[in-house]
């Protein structure tokens, strides 16, 4: 298993195309011409003030719905209802859904972990409590992988 990522912070042009974001795609599809198993976090928010941060960010729906040339799974954590229709309605408008295969996935463990461990962590100066979609978003892929790791 290797865990790639993008650093800290995204910067952009204000165009559609022009953010540094865009690299998830070229992982995706380097672990797919490598022979692996491509598993994408979109970013999700429903604290965030502004509307293209709402549910999944314009910069995840962008980079999974058109810019990926090759399939990933994409986890989504399961939230509550409405939260989750939105979640679902916005891959299916991008295209996420039918380029990609969707695992809703329960990420309550990786939140407890969190809290087990004493782990303190924030995402634009939020925390857990403050913005904790986001935080399952990550637990999902994380609780996908390690069943997984553990099937192999």
């Amino acid at each position: 298993m290797i865990i790639a990522a993008m650093g800290p912070g995204i910067v952009g042009s204000n165009s559609t195309f022009g953010f540094t974001g865009i690299e998830q795609a070229e992982m995706i599809n380097a672990i797919n011409l490598l022979g692996g198993k491509a598993v994408a976090i979109p970013r999700i928010s429903f604290t965030d003030s502004r509307e293209r941060h709402m549910g999944i960010s314009h910069h995840s729906r962008t980079v999974l719905g058109k810019v990926a040339l090759t399939k990933a799974t994409v986890t989504l954590p399961k939230v509550e209802a409405d939260k989750m229709q939105q979640l679902l309605k916005q891959c299916e408008d991008s295209g996420i859904s039918s380029k990609h295969d969707i695992a809703v996935i329960d990420a309550e463990a990786a939140l407890a972990a969190l809290a087990e461990y004493d782990i303190k962590v924030t995402t634009m100066g939020r925390s857990v409590h403050q913005d904790r979609e986001f935080f399952l978003a990550a637990g999902a892929a994380g609780v996908y992988v390690s069943s997984l790791v553990q099937a192999y």
